[in-house]
């Protein structure tokens, strides 16, 4: 059988594989997006996930106050999109 070679690669224009992707789930509350960096956070510090490091940076980079919450303000667009990529 022979693979459909698009612009992009192996399958990326191959219409079969497009009705196959699914849309991201976007984080609706403020609570569900700091929950994702909280996770992401723990799978970084576990080895669990690899990334660039400007991705990693990013999300070090993050403040917490004082009562536990993420300060939202500290959050640029890097740390912002691969939260809610993930």
């Amino acid at each position: 059988m022979r693979q459909h070679v698009g612009q992009f690669g192996v399958g990326v224009n191959n219409p079969a594989m497009i009705s196959r992707i699914q849309p991201m789930e976007t984080p609706v509350t403020c609570a569900e997006f700091e929950l994702r960096f909280h996770h992401l956070l723990e799978n970084l510090k576990s080895g669990k996930v690899h990334y660039p490091s400007n991705v990693v940076d990013s999300v070090f980079r993050l403040k917490l106050l004082a009562n536990g919450r993420l300060d939202f303000l500290s959050v640029d667009e890097t740390a912002r999109l691969q939260v809610k990529s993930t």
